[in-house]
């Protein structure tokens, strides 16, 4: 019965080895054979990678058996002894060419040996079931085994006898958690061996690394390979209480993209065997290989793989997997196309399909240079603060920012010349009354390759300020003609040809309101004994023509000569004393 099932199970999954590689498809999507690029650009493109049903897609793979031969295993390795030969045929005659290692481990310190490395992998069946039939149970004594050592030496030992080749498998079977750490004081080799460094040393050994397959025997605890492995045991003396979690066998198999799985009656380890050794070799994982002077600009790929893809068993079925190609432009140089390509790796290993592909990038324009929140005017004695920055289109290339210009007493912080991408400062002034009027700021931004970029502002400094209300008032601020007439909402600074307009909405609803300025000058400097001039008022009825002056001055005057129309504006001009 058993020797039927072996047949059935590897007619249904151990199918020939040949020719997945050759007819794996790499293609973009949509399709494209290449990618424009400006400095710093970051661009994303789908590369579909697809592998065709009914063709397995390992090409040589070596299975090395690993039993647990303590002493409750007795019956779970009567089982696979008895059946040996099935299992074996199976396995060989299948048409894949797959060759089997065996060994066996027990534990430190009572047993003759903690790992035996029993053959290395052949196609030998008459060696191979021999070796099978040598397992005997014994031995243990403690609740954790010695399993840790012996995968650590089956994934870094050359003595193994792996095929360079070949996709590495390891079926590793028992009833019992591991010790972990294996220290060195119990192992004679000069360091402890944990469950991080299993999986490292299994994940970096052979052409993909080596995947795990963990079969849970129901013959010792529960939980078997999965059960918690702390307490201090037999171990306890040389290594102290163990730090090991449980879940070893699912993690592991997890890791190395193979399977933990788990059995009752012990006569169920030869289908569980078949059974997953089987789904190992139809599964594969598929990653991506960036080749040529495009791999630079190749700055991320998700997923970087796509594990444990399953090659469906329709050979008129394909699966396909995407990846999310990432882009980043790289620094400035000259127009020019940066060749390369993509390869689909199965397993780790190149299929031969590839899709040839380019990156093209031109020339970084200038820099930038940029002011940020300089107003339009100012006042004397009142600071003025806004920010100059820099910066190039190549992230990988730092630009200087200078002054070219500037009025006396403004200052940066941090001091110009600053180097950097991007670069930056901020601007500190406060005018004086002799900078009344325009004053320019200007600076450049120079590149790594000498081009250059200007950028200024002209800031206007009045002493001056035009108020605007809806209420008229008449009100003395102390001297002859110092009449305030307006009880302002909104005042600007202003000078004699910098003085906003204020825009009058279309709204009937305004037919007829009134707005009221005035333009009030304070300048103690030129004015120390009378420093405060005011205009008389205006008033502008909104709809209903000109605005009428009204009140007295003390020498400066405010008119306007445009109509106060809807849907117009309110224009104010004036006069110094």
């Amino acid at each position: 019965m058993l020797m039927n099932l072996a047949r059935a199970l590897a007619g249904a999954t151990l199918f020939g080895l040949a020719g997945l590689t050759a007819q794996a498809t790499i293609e973009t999507v949509p399709p494209s054979s290449t990618v424009d690029l400006a400095p710093g650009q970051v661009v994303h493109r789908i590369v579909r990678v697809c592998l065709p049903g009914a063709i397995p897609p390992v090409a040589q793979a070596d299975v090395y058996l690993l039993a647990d031969t303590t002493g409750s295993m007795s019956s779970v390795l009567n089982a696979v002894k008895t059946n040996a030969v099935a299992v074996v045929t199976a396995l060989l005659g299948s048409g894949t060419d797959l060759q089997i290692g065996i060994g066996n481990y027990k534990d430190f310190p009572f047993d003759p040996y903690c790992f035996q490395h029993q053959l290395s992998p052949t196609n030998n069946q008459a060696a191979i079931v021999a070796a099978i039939n040598t397992w005997t149970a014994g031995g243990g004594n403690d609740t954790p085994e010695g399993q840790f050592f012996a995968l650590h030496q089956i994934a870094t030992d050359p003595a193994i006898g792996f095929r360079p080749a070949a996709k590495r498998i390891i079926v590793w079977f028992g009833d019992a958690p591991a010790h972990d750490p294996v220290c060195a004081a119990i192992s004679g080799l000069g360091f402890d061996i944990n469950e991080a460094l299993v999986t490292t040393s299994l994940q970096g050994a052979g052409p993909g690394g080596t995947t795990v397959i963990a079969i849970s025997a129901s013959s010792g605890v529960p939980g078997a390979l999965n059960a918690d492995p702390g307490g201090p045991g037999d171990y306890f003396a040389a290594c102290g209480i163990s730090t090991g979690l449980a879940g070893q066998a699912m993690r592991i198999a997890a890791a190395t993209g193979g399977i933990d799985t788990a059995i009752g009656p012990p006569g169920a380890i030869v289908a569980a065997i078949l059974a997953a050794i089987g789904t190992v070799l139809n599964e594969v994982d598929v990653s991506l290989l960036v080749s040529g002077p495009m791999a630079p600009f190749v700055t991320n790929i998700t997923p970087p793989v796509h594990a444990n893809v399953v090659i469906p068993p329709d050979p008129m079925a394909e699966v396909c997997v995407d990846f999310d190609v990432e882009f980043t432009g790289m620094p400035c140089s000259p127009t020019n196309v940066f060749p390369g390509s993509f390869e689909a790796l199965i397993d780790g290993a190149g299929s031969g399909a590839i899709l040839p592909y380019s990156v093209t990038q031109g020339i970084c324009g200038p820099p930038v240079c940029q002011i940020i929140g300089a107003p339009p005017m100012g006042s004397v004695g009142v600071p003025i603060s806004f920010m100059v920055t820099g910066s190039d289109g190549n992230p990988a290339e730092n630009v200087t920012l200078a002054a070219v210009s500037m009025p006396a007493g403004a200052t940066s912080l941090p001091p110009l010349p600053q180097i950097g991408n991007p670069a930056s400062t901020t601007i500190s002034w406060t005018p004086s009354n002799a900078q009344l009027g325009p004053n320019v700021f200007s600076f450049t931004v120079t590149d790594a390759v000498g081009q250059v970029s200007n950028c200024s502002v002209t800031i206007d400094i009045a002493e001056c300020y035009v108020l605007f209300g809806f209420t008229a008032l008449n009100v003395n601020l102390g001297g002859p003609g110092d009449d305030l007439y307006v009880d302002p909402i909104v005042w600007y600074p202003v000078t004699l040809t910098s003085i906003p307009d204020i825009d009058i909405p279309n709204d009937p609803n305004l037919s007829g309101l009134h707005v009221f300025s005035q333009v009030v000058m304070f300048n103690p400097t030129i004015f120390p004994g009378d420093p405060l001039w005011l205009t008389q008022g205006l008033d502008a009825t909104l709809g209903a023509g000109v605005p009428i002056q009204f009140g007295a001055t003390n020498g400066m005057q405010i008119w306007s000569n445009t109509e106060t129309s809807l849907g117009g504006k309110i224009r104010v001009r004036f006069t110094l004393p």
